[in-house]
């Protein structure tokens, strides 16, 4: 096995194993068996379990979120279809890591997310700068819908893309933490979509 493919061996396992665990619960000895190198070839590329959880949150967090937020709304699609591209972008990104690792995406993922929220400052502040860019986006999507003249003009753009965000962000929260996601879930996110474009569109 070369380095780099041993160093991906042990982020994914070991991020499989924060995921079933927790940070806190999940022990050094677990994540060396996990990852089935030796202890030494380990220590080679982390120095310990705080190094490793730092670089697998990286890893299955940040680089997902990176390309995510990175969009343009088209002036020539609706509001409906400059958000249902971006969803469908967003849930791309998060279903190729998902089939790397070969986990389901659950309310474990979060846990860990928020884990490491609590242990590095600077997951922290860089999970800030990603909550504002996607609130840009939402935003930016509202905005070109009334330049259009498709949605009300007399609404503040950054407000509603915040209403918007949040109530999909609690949507997805209550369906993870009952571990509930299905197709009829999947129909219901959309109806909520479309009733928020029926409350801010111009009849």
């Amino acid at each position: 096995m070369t380095k780099n493919l041993t160093k991906e061996n042990i982020l994914i396992s070991s991020f499989r194993v924060f995921l079933e665990k927790g940070y806190e619960k999940a022990t050094l000895n677990e994540l060396v068996k996990a990852s089935k190198v030796s202890k030494g070839a380990f220590y080679h590329y982390f120095k310990g379990k705080e190094e490793l959880f730092d670089a697998t949150i990286e890893k299955y967090f940040f680089e997902i979120a990176s390309p995510v937020v990175v969009f343009e709304p088209s002036k020539k699609h609706t509001f409906l279809e400059n958000v249902q591209q971006y969803i469908t972008k967003k849930n791309a990104e998060v279903m190729k890591v998902m089939q790397q690792l070969e986990v389901d995406f659950t309310i474990n993922y979060m846990n860990v997310i928020l884990e490491a929220m609590k242990l590095f400052e600077h997951h922290k502040k860089r999970s800030l700068k990603l909550l504002d860019a996607e609130l840009d986006i939402h935003q930016k999507i509202i905005e070109t819908a009334q330049q259009k003249g498709e949605v009300r003009n007399d609404m503040d753009a950054a407000l509603l893309a915040k209403q918007f965000y949040f109530l999909l962000d609690g949507f997805k929260f209550h369906v993870l933490i009952l571990a509930d996601w299905n197709v009829e879930k999947y129909t219901e996110v959309n109806k909520l979509i479309e009733q928020f474009y029926q409350l801010i569109k111009i009849h």
